[in-house]
């Protein structure tokens, strides 16, 4: 879950994200990046714990 927040502060927040190269936010641009990735990363894990959960096990181990 807090994957999925990060992904939305990425996303959505205040982190610039800017289309031409300028050098001095390359470090920000690079920020958000990563934390977009990390939120797609918890969004992928969330709905495979989600469809785990959602399956019916007719035989338990």
């Amino acid at each position: 879950m807090f994957l999925i927040v990060i992904h939305h502060y990425a996303v959505h927040g205040t982190l610039p994200c800017y289309s031409s190269f300028n050098p001095s936010i390359s470090a920000s641009l690079r920020i958000n990046l990563f934390l977009h990735v990390l939120g797609r990363l918890g969004v992928v894990i969330f709905v495979m714990i989600g469809a785990y959960f959602l399956c019916e096990l007719d035989n338990p181990l």
